[in-house]
């Protein structure tokens, strides 16, 4: 344990620290109270058992990893790590009770309970921090809740957000704030995707972007509902769809934002006060509604609107 105003700090090298590797019972943590880690390079931090984050900066990357337990916020609303990337990966659950506070450009993360619980500051991109971990994922159970004041992008193949059996919600803070979607991950993958149970929540200050660049179509799959807010426009782009009530759920629709696109096993929802496609403005309050059949699919082709199995005639109010 490292007391408050312990300061370790490297000028030249990486800082790595490891607990209950190669002693006699395998067990072991590392906590800090209130402690500062400096290095010049990376920071690692690597146990057995829990993992409690003080304030951690470096130039590259900083990982912790808590093989049998969970990784928490030794610093309470300080920020715990600035840093280019990060990388966290535990058995019990990532900043549940007070999320891990982040200043980085890229972030990956994964648990296998307990669910991933991070708030980031600066434009975010999911994925390529190492080789071992693939996005943020929540493997069994448990919410993914990623809080980011400015963009957050979901835009590299294989490195998805999923949630197991849980909720997912991103929010993009910030009146130029958007979150962007592609990598072209083929069905059933999904650049943002719950599995056995769960909704999407998908919350920017300006736009939500599903598909960035052809064909790097963004997917998004949810096994519950899906609730999309934007403070201006939501865009899908060639061949990228949103899907709710998959692997035998059931979609659910809910309004509360301004700019927002609802979809479910029962309807679809398209309320938008400027609702544009490949640059092209769509008419206000948009309604389309399918009653037939239980799943849904929405894309766009050919500046079309389809459905995917079901036909459904569209209309406006």
């Amino acid at each position: 344990m490292l007391n408050a105003g312990t300061v370790v700090k490297s000028d030249v090298g990486s800082v790595t620290l490891t607990a209950a590797f190669g002693d006699l019972d395998s067990h072991g943590g590392i906590i800090f109270g209130g402690a500062t880690i400096s290095s010049a390079v990376n920071i690692t931090l690597s146990a057995f058992d829990d993992i409690n984050l003080p304030t951690l900066s470096a130039p590259g990357t900083i990982s912790a990893t808590s093989t049998n337990g969970k990784i928490t916020d030794a610093d309470g609303a300080g920020t715990n790590v600035t840093a280019a990337k990060a990388a966290f990966s535990a058995n019990t659950g990532i900043g549940v009770g007070d999320a891990i506070e982040t200043a980085v450009s890229n972030l990956e993360a994964q648990s296998i309970t307990g669910g991933i619980f991070v708030s980031n500051t600066g434009d975010l991109t999911i994925g390529n921090v190492n080789v071992t971990l693939t996005g943020v994922r929540a493997t069994t159970s448990g919410d993914i809740v990623l809080t980011n004041a400015g963009n957050v992008s979901v835009t590299v193949s294989g490195q998805n957000v999923v949630a197991q059996s849980g909720n997912v919600s991103i929010t993009a803070n910030g009146a130029t704030a958007d979150i962007v979607t592609g990598g072209g991950n083929s069905t059933p993958l999904a650049a943002i995707r719950t599995v056995a149970g769960g909704d999407i929540t998908l919350v920017a200050g300006q736009d939500v972007l599903l598909g960035n660049t052809q064909p790097f179509w963004g997917n998004v799959r949810s096994f519950g509902g899906v609730v999309i807010s934007a403070g201006r426009d939501l865009i899908v782009d060639v061949d990228s769809f949103l899907e709710s009530g998959t692997s035998g759920g059931r979609g659910r629709h809910h309004r509360n934002s301004r700019a927002q696109y609802q979809h479910s096993s029962e309807h679809f929802w398209w309320l938008a006060h400027s609702s544009r496609r490949h640059g092209r403005d769509q008419p206000d309050d948009r309604d389309e509604r399918c009653v037939h059949g239980r799943q849904r699919r929405f894309y766009s082709r050919a500046n079309e609107w389809r459905r995917h199995h079901n036909y459904c005639r569209q209309y406006d109010d």
